[in-house]
């Protein structure tokens, strides 16, 4: 069998790991990988999958979002229309011509709700890129319950064709963390990982903080951040005039990323809403206890294996800051819990469900 794998959100975050996954995952169950990368990212590429036979890179002149992969990528399609058993794409931005045998993923539905900080006009034409997908594809996969309703509700056509397979999370982070000696932050902190949009709430955590007094405890923000200037967090942070007690990683490499989840008091996850929501699986994966904001879709995922608070209510994120600050960390991590989260997301579990979907 051969599967197209579009590559162009390669080293993109969230969704880049994503591909890696199925990439690497896939390739390994004896599924032959054509993907399209962009030019740009051929170094990296090549020293991550060169040593691997399953995989057909092709390298290509355009980016996500660029008009030139919406035309062109068509024309790279076409050719392999007949030499391809199934296109996967592991986001919505699908060329314009999209083949009869395409499966699409959903990863969330932000941009469509009440959360999003972003632009009318963005908002929009995410819509647009959903709404084709769900004509075009022809399964969707969407990544929990919770945005498989979602969508549903938003998208009612999507109900015969939508199926659910989970993320799981990345095992080569417990591996570098093992080999590690070193700490990235001195002294007692608790760590959060994702970017910094709105909807993930991390105003409320730095309030919070501010009205916990004592400084034997930081906090470090960890992820992509946009634009080069001070952003609203960061503006934030020194209004309050915690600059000492906030520590920033940007886009920190994936041995200082498990440097950080191995020694954390904790992972806070604050956020709104989300379509999934990796990094307390990556945290629980490498042994730090997670405390997470009460919405549906952490409900789902990590049932009773985390601690939950009132992501609206500064007093009650200080509250449990608090408490977690000075909890026996034993106590917080409740072993028999978390091995049947991580056992539900496994990740040759998860494979099992694509191998199955794609030859079925």
């Amino acid at each position: 069998m051969t599967v197209y794998v579009d590559g162009l959100f390669y080293k993109g975050s969230g969704i880049g790991r994503y591909y890696e996954f199925l990439v690497s995952g896939l390739s390994k169950r004896g599924i032959n990988i054509v993907t399209a990368v962009p030019e740009r990212l051929k170094d990296s590429f090549l020293r991550q999958f060169s040593a691997n036979s399953m995989v057909e890179p092709i390298f290509v002149p355009y980016e996500k979002f660029a008009l030139k992969s919406f035309t062109s990528q068509s024309n790279l399609l076409r050719s392999l229309e007949n030499k391809v058993d199934w296109f996967l794409y592991p986001h919505i931005n699908l060329p314009m011509f999209v083949p009869k045998n395409t499966f699409v993923t959903v990863h969330d539905l932000i941009p469509l709700t009440a959360y999003w900080d972003g632009s009318k006009a963005k908002a929009s034409f995410f819509r647009s890129l959903v709404s084709r997908a769900v004509r075009k594809a022809y399964r969707i996969i969407a990544v929990s319950e919770t945005t498989k309703s979602q969508l549903l509700t938003m998208f009612p056509r999507s109900k015969d064709k939508t199926v659910v397979i989970y993320e799981s999370y990345e095992e080569r982070l417990g591996r570098i963390a093992s080999t590690l000696d070193k700490r990235s932050v001195d002294g007692s902190y608790f760590l959060y990982v994702g970017n910094r949009k709105r909807h993930k709430n991390l105003g409320r955590v730095i309030e919070a903080l501010s009205k916990i007094n004592g400084k034997n405890i930081k906090f470090v923000i960890a992820g992509q951040k946009d634009g080069a200037g001070p952003d609203e967090i960061e503006t934030q942070v020194k209004g309050l005039n915690l600059e000492n007690r906030v520590l920033f990683f940007v886009n920190p490499s994936d041995e200082v990323l498990a440097s950080l989840y191995k020694s954390a008091r904790f992972l806070i996850q604050p956020s709104l809403i989300e379509g999934f929501g990796l990094p307390p699986l990556e945290a629980l994966s490498l042994g730090t206890p997670v405390l997470l904001s009460d919405i549906p879709i952490f409900r789902e995922i990590y049932e009773d294996a985390a601690e939950y608070f009132d992501p609206l209510s500064v007093e009650d994120i200080a509250q449990k800051i608090l408490k977690w600050r000075d909890e026996d960390a034993e106590r917080l991590f409740h072993d028999e819990r978390v091995a049947h989260v991580l056992a539900k997301f496994n990740r040759e579990k998860i494979l099992d469900q694509y191998v199955a979907l794609l030859r079925g």
